[in-house]
């Protein structure tokens, strides 16, 4: 009996460890200025390009499409009562000495290369209303966001 406890509590124990350390799916990034806070959200699961076809499978055909470049307008999200814009940028993230710079994919070959020591694969969604506006303009919202574009994402490794 014993034993049976200690390896029931051994496999939560686990399952506990391993939920901690699972990668979230979408971080939030934040620009700070006078008047507002300015969210945009980057997709942070390994395999961007199921994370990418997956989101196209949800929200549908996009206005826009380019290799790094996704633009969906005049669309809905649940929970948010009036028509946004959703830009979704992928591209290549670069950092030196003092400066970073992100520069979006121009064709797919691309994502194919090898990628430099202080380089990375960033893949960020940015959600507007019609007139470009920051419309994430509170932590409610913004945790709204991150349920919202994580759900899809689930499954996808």
């Amino acid at each position: 009996m014993k034993n049976k406890l200690l390896i029931a509590l051994a496999i939560i124990l686990s399952n506990n460890l391993y939920a901690q350390t699972e990668k979230k799916a979408i971080g939030v990034n934040k620009q700070y200025s006078a008047n507002d806070t300015i969210r945009t959200f980057s997709i942070e699961k390994q395999n961007k390009d199921k994370c990418i076809e997956k989101l196209i499978e949800v929200w549908g055909k996009p206005s826009k499409k380019t290799s790094g470049s996704i633009l969906w307008t005049n669309t809905t999200l649940n929970g948010i009562d009036k028509p946004i814009d959703i830009s979704l940028l992928d591209g290549i993230f670069c950092t030196k000495e003092k400066s970073a710079r992100f520069t979006p994919f121009e064709n797919e070959k691309e994502k194919t290369k090898k990628l430099k020591d202080n380089e990375y694969r960033r893949t960020t969604i940015e959600i507007v209303d019609s007139k470009g506006n920051n419309i994430v303009n509170s932590y409610s919202l913004e945790i709204k966001i991150v349920e919202l574009l994580t759900e899809p994402l689930m499954n996808i490794n």
